[in-house]
């Protein structure tokens, strides 16, 4: 996958400022190896979102080939969606094209999250509690400005990748930042990777 990024991606495709801002913070608590942290950093936080998706495009075309096998069995079906929601499950919002909410203005983060939230109103026929979780996780993912337009859509809680428990604190003075643990960072999270390096 390197190899076709790099064959596919050039310097203008990239943010600088992402590159500076986003090296140091991104990936911290994983454990991999040098080109799966460049090929993360680079298609998650340092390519401008103009480009992303043709980028990504070509880079499953050229790996995959037909993405429908994959997508359509990797992917919650509306159905699916609205038994889990019928059973008791509680149903959050991820963003709708999961980019970094700091690296997007105002409008696109209002975007990311009015639509996402319309679109499972729809998927479980009237969502129950509003939820949401920061794609990528981590305080540099969002901002404070983030979390109140979180509180303009109604969001009663969100999630950020902070490895501890949840305090009744938390709760009460910042619900659209409360910790949870990245499941990467469990035992079962830490097993795909060892199976990974096993396999190379």
């Amino acid at each position: 996958m390197l190899k076709s990024l790099t064959e596919i991606v050039h310097d203008g495709m990239m943010s600088d400022e992402a590159r500076h801002e986003f090296h140091k913070v991104t990936y911290r608590g994983m454990q991999h190896d040098a080109c799966s942290l460049h090929v993360k950093q680079t298609l998650n936080y340092y390519i401008r979102y103009e480009v992303r998706k043709a980028v990504l495009d070509a880079l499953v075309a050229e790996l995959l080939g037909d993405e429908t096998a994959y997508r359509d069995g990797f992917y919650l079906s509306t159905e699916q969606i609205r038994e889990m929601h019928s059973a008791g499950m509680i149903i959050g919002s991820h963003s709708v094209s999961h980019r970094v909410m700091s690296k997007l203005s105002t409008t696109e983060q209002e975007r990311e999250l009015k639509q996402s939230f319309e679109a499972l109103e729809k998927a479980t026929g009237g969502l129950t509690c509003r939820t949401f979780c920061y794609p990528y996780g981590g305080f540099h993912t969002f901002t404070a400005q983030t979390e109140e337009l979180l509180n303009q859509v109604d969001c009663k809680f969100s999630f950020n990748v902070e490895p501890r428990d949840i305090t009744a604190t938390d709760i009460r003075n910042r619900p659209q930042a409360l910790p949870r643990f990245d499941c990467n960072s469990l035992p079962h999270g830490a097993c795909r990777d060892i199976a990974a390096q096993d396999d190379r």
